[in-house]
């Protein structure tokens, strides 16, 4: 074995530099030599990863792991591989199995942070991160990354302390810019977001992240103008970004270009086939007409079971939409029962209880205001024009829990997520 380390040296240094095309050629070398090499298996298998294979990465860590079970990068290394491929309680397993072996190691809570976040586990990411804060305080990842578990947890003041901790400790953190721009969009301080995501977008002008972000706060400040050429901007910077055509539909939806929206989110699909919001606007948008096939893949994509609860929500509101227009209101019915139940445990799981007394008071107020001595007071003021003030495309069953949407992470605020493990060499 002894024979191989040199080679396998080289490798790791070419790897850590970046040269991977110089790096994976030696590494098969050093198997084809010694095919049971631990440390050359597990390198590759993250190599593999690194460039999109997480199927043969995962073949190949697994490898390492049966001849070395106790080393915890191993195990950190195959999770991440793990989750590339969407088989998130696996993830899981591996990153505690790394925690177990090596409870110091920072970078295995961070990915378990992570990872919990994109599961809704809000509470739990937030430990993972302040966790990882407590054997490295001054970890600027693990600010940005509770910053985001706060911002998809809606404590958006927290979100904000802990994204400016973080770029106290790395001022060209782009990242940590743009999710300072996502808090302060989501407070409603969108000149504040706007020059947060601009920052991101000088340290690294093709983020494209921060220019959907920028687009959707140019939205949000009545700049129709700017947020269409920021979408249209990160499409070019990344032609397959589903989440820049999904955010382009959106935009094209609210100027009433509906089949221009619809060419949006059927390219954001081409790109991402299970990308679960593209597919709830498409059903929301056709409605009656939705055709059979995309019904099909909408109610196929509700069963998956690595949905979030707001992604399978979203869902049944849309499947919801298209069988009330359909005419088949026990369906409808069903769909929004599934919805509004998902909806109400989310809540609930956040501590945010639904009060019928206080909903039943406030309509009793609004029917008590809007009364017919009320209509009879007002009854001569306006003008006498029949012209409509606001024409909305028919849209039953459009509620406003719905419609406030599946923004997420604002990365993208209409579908989408921030934070990414890591792995590392």
């Amino acid at each position: 074995m002894a024979s191989v380390l040199p080679a396998l040296t080289i490798a790791v240094q070419h790897h850590q530099a970046g040269r991977l095309s110089i790096a994976e050629p030696i590494y098969r070398q050093i198997l084809a030599l010694q095919p049971d090499q631990p440390d050359a298996l597990h390198y590759l298998g993250l190599l593999l990863h690194q460039t999109g294979r997480h199927s043969e990465a995962i073949d190949s860590i697994e490898r390492a792991i049966r001849l070395h079970a106790t080393q915890p990068a191993y195990h950190n290394n195959l999770g991440g591989a793990y989750r590339a491929v969407g088989k998130l309680d696996e993830a899981a397993a591996c990153y505690q199995r790394a925690i177990q072996l090596q409870p110091d190691g920072v970078e295995a809570h961070k990915n378990l942070g992570a990872l919990r976040d994109q599961q809704d586990r809000f509470d739990e990411a937030a430990a993972c991160y302040r966790r990882a804060l407590q054997l490295r305080p001054d970890d600027a990842d693990a600010h940005n990354g509770l910053g985001i578990a706060n911002i998809h947890d809606g404590r958006f003041d927290e979100a904000v302390a802990c994204s400016r901790r973080a770029l106290e400790l790395r001022p060209d953190f782009a990242e940590a810019h743009n999710n300072l721009g996502n808090a302060r969009c989501r407070q409603g301080k969108l000149e504040e977001a706007v020059d947060c995501f601009r920052r991101a977008l000088k340290l690294r002008p093709d983020y494209v992240d921060a220019l959907n972000n920028l687009g959707v706060a140019y939205t949000a400040s009545k700049s129709p103008d700017d947020a269409a050429a920021c979408f249209r901007r990160a499409l070019e910077l990344s032609p397959a970004s589903a989440s820049a055509q999904f955010s382009l539909g959106k935009r094209l939806e609210e100027v009433g270009d509906f089949d221009g929206a619809e060419r949006s989110w059927r390219e954001a699909l081409r790109h991402d086939p299970g990308h679960v919001y593209a597919l709830s606007e498409l059903a929301k948008l056709r409605l009656g007409s939705l055709p059979a096939e995309d019904l099909a893949a909408v109610r196929l994509a509700a069963t998956a079971a690595h949905l979030t609860s707001q992604e399978r929500s979203s869902l049944h509101f849309g499947l919801a939409h298209v069988f009330d227009a359909q005419g088949d209101f026990a369906a409808a019915a069903e769909h929004l029962n599934q919805a509004h139940s998902l909806k109400l445990a989310e809540q609930r799981e956040r501590g945010r209880i639904y009060d019928t007394v206080v909903q039943e008071q406030f309509y009793t107020e609004l029917i008590e205001q809007f009364s017919t001595a009320y209509f009879e007071r007002v009854k001569g003021f306006g003008v006498e024009s029949e012209r409509p003030v606001l024409c909305i495309r028919p849209a039953p069953l459009r509620h406003h829990a719905d419609r406030a949407g599946p923004g997420r992470s604002f990365s993208n605020f209409w579908g989408g997520r921030a934070g990414t493990g890591k792995c590392g060499v």
